[in-house]
């Protein structure tokens, strides 16, 4: 069922060697209920971490690695199907240093927007035009020129020393590393309002930056090469990105 028809949720997670995958249950907890909203019953996720520890230690795994967690809805007397994939991180060092490009484009955000199925389509094509164009990312705003978030990502502006991004009350996916963000620069003293962002809005900011459990914060010197702010990242996403991963690695 699941395969043939879409009626699946996945979870892509950053699995840090030495650490583990940061926020776990938070990752488990939502796909849990992405399978809710699907009807998927019976998804147990108790033994992902043991799993995952598994996958590692087979594959001999020294480096970070991101953690692909997929549940299929079984057929109608079975069991839900889960399926678990490892590659490569895939974003590469020197987009940290002086910042990523971006493309942007109109998006219609589905009814499941708010949760990962594997009903990825739209989605997944609008990763495609960014790669096709040799960019990072596809920033996508809704029919009314409001920022939603990114194909694989939500996103960030810095304006006046003060982080802004669109509210949960948008089709967005509530990232897990959305809410660390908002979390770490509310104890860093940094300004936060979640609010709608238009295109002039995301033009005129000092500093724009994407994140997902993968690529943490990456920073964003351009989109629709349109240089953001005098440069990336900037002084705020650089002090993001640090206690970022100095929470990381304190977990």
């Amino acid at each position: 069922m699941g395969f043939l028809y879409g009626l699946g949720a996945f979870e892509t997670m950053r699995w840090y060697h030495g650490v583990g995958v940061f926020r776990l249950e938070r990752h488990l907890r939502r796909v849990r209920a992405a399978c809710e909203a699907l009807r998927i019953n019976g998804a147990a996720t108790g033994d992902v971490a043991e799993a995952i520890e598994y996958l590692m230690r087979v594959n001999n795994v020294r480096g970070d690695v991101t953690v692909r967690l997929t549940i299929a809805a079984g057929d109608a007397d079975g069991a839900p199907i889960r399926l678990m994939t490892l590659r490569d991180i895939g974003y590469p060092n020197a987009a940290y240093q002086t910042g990523a490009a971006a493309r942007s484009e109109t998006f219609d955000a589905g009814d499941m927007s708010r949760h990962k199925t594997t009903m990825y389509a739209a989605y997944w094509l609008a990763r495609n035009r960014a790669a096709e164009a040799d960019v990072a990312e596809t920033l996508l705003f809704d029919p009314e020129g409001w920022l939603l978030e990114g194909a694989t990502s939500n996103v960030f502006i810095v304006s006046g020393g003060r982080l802004k991004t669109p509210p949960l009350t948008m089709p967005i996916l509530p990232g897990i590393t959305r809410e660390t963000v908002l979390e770490l620069a509310r104890g860093n003293g940094v300004g936060v309002s979640e609010e709608n962002v238009s295109m002039d809005d995301l033009f005129s900011a000092d500093e724009v930056f994407v994140t997902n459990s993968i690529a943490e914060l990456l920073p964003l010197a351009r989109v629709d090469r349109r240089v953001i702010g005098e440069s990336a990242p900037g002084e705020v996403t650089q002090r993001l990105m640090k206690a970022y991963r100095a929470m990381v690695q304190r977990s």
